[in-house]
């Protein structure tokens, strides 16, 4: 978690104001789900977007009332859970995970690659830190995962 505010202070200019170096801070693969060159860009889109409108705010947790209302009732007993603090904390971090990866996924099906040569090097990053943390310091790979 700590790492995490590190690396949105990062994205923001602080603590240096070398985009270089702090994306050199910010690579640590320790986010496993998201990498860091995928979060500033998303990032700063929010902070370039109208804040909060369901079109042009990747982390908006608004909807139209059309979508709203085209929920099943199960979707919306969902999408309140999801705005309460229990569902920031529990249930938005899975529905994240989720979305990142069906975005890539959905990007490679398309035939949009460009994002795939930071995937691999993140994945890369992560298999290393995982094998690191098994090995040098005892702690298993799925309890990091």
């Amino acid at each position: 978690t700590w790492y995490l505010s590190l690396q949105h202070e990062l994205l923001h200019g602080h603590p240096t104001r070398l985009p270089w170096l702090n994306a050199l801070l910010g690579a640590a693969p320790l986010g496993i789900w998201l990498p860091y060159g995928l979060y500033r860009r998303l990032h700063l889109r929010h902070h370039e977007a109208e804040l909060t409108h369901p079109d042009t705010d990747p982390e908006s947790y608004f909807l139209y009332a059309v979508d709203w209302h085209a929920a099943s009732p199960a979707m919306r007993k969902l999408y309140a859970a999801r705005n309460t603090l229990a569902g920031r904390m529990l249930l938005q971090p899975a529905s994240s995970i989720l979305t990142i990866a069906a975005d890539a996924c959905a990007k490679l099906r398309s035939g949009d690659w460009r994002d795939a040569p930071m995937w691999a090097a993140h994945l890369l990053a992560v298999v290393v830190l995982l094998v690191w943390l098994q090995t040098a310091c005892g702690l298993p790979a799925w309890l990091m995962l």
